[in-house]
C-alpha cells in the first residue's frame, strides 16, 4: 500500500474514532435541566474527569484525522499520484473504428 493511501485511510480512521468518541461524550453528559442531589457537585469525581478526557481525546482524534486527510490529498494532487491512480482505474477506451476495418453486414 502506498504512503499516500495509508495516510488517507489512517486519517479517515482517526476521524471515525473521533466522531465515535464524541458521540460517547455527548451521551454521557447530562442535560441542562438534570437535577442532582443538593450536596453533589457538578465538577468533581472520577466520572466527570473521564468524561472530560474523552471529550478532549475525541477532539484531538478529529484534528489528527483532518490533518492526515488534508496532507495526503495535497501531496497526492501535487505529485500527480491521484490523477495517475484514477487514469489507471478508469476503463480503457476503444479506438474508433476506421473505414477499412468495418465488415459489411449482410442482409438475410
Amino acid at each position: 500500500m502506498k504512503p499516500t493511501i495509508k495516510h488517507f485511510t489512517g486519517g479517515l480512521l482517526f476521524l471515525a474514532l473521533g466522531l465515535f468518541s464524541r458521540s460517547l461524550y455527548r451521551t454521557a453528559r447530562p442535560d441542562g435541566d438534570f437535577v442532582v442531589h443538593p450536596l453533589a457537585t457538578d465538577h468533581s469525581g472520577l466520572a466527570v474527569e473521564i468524561n472530560g478526557w474523552i471529550g478532549l481525546v475525541s477532539l484531538v482524534l478529529i484534528g489528527v484525522g483532518l490533518i492526515l486527510v488534508a496532507y495526503s490529498l495535497q501531496f497526492g494532487i501535487k505529485s500527480g499520484k491521484i490523477q495517475s491512480f484514477i487514469k489507471e482505474k478508469l476503463p480503457k477506451r476503444k479506438a474508433p473504428p476506421q473505414e477499412g476495418d468495418e465488415e459489411d453486414e449482410e442482409d438475410e
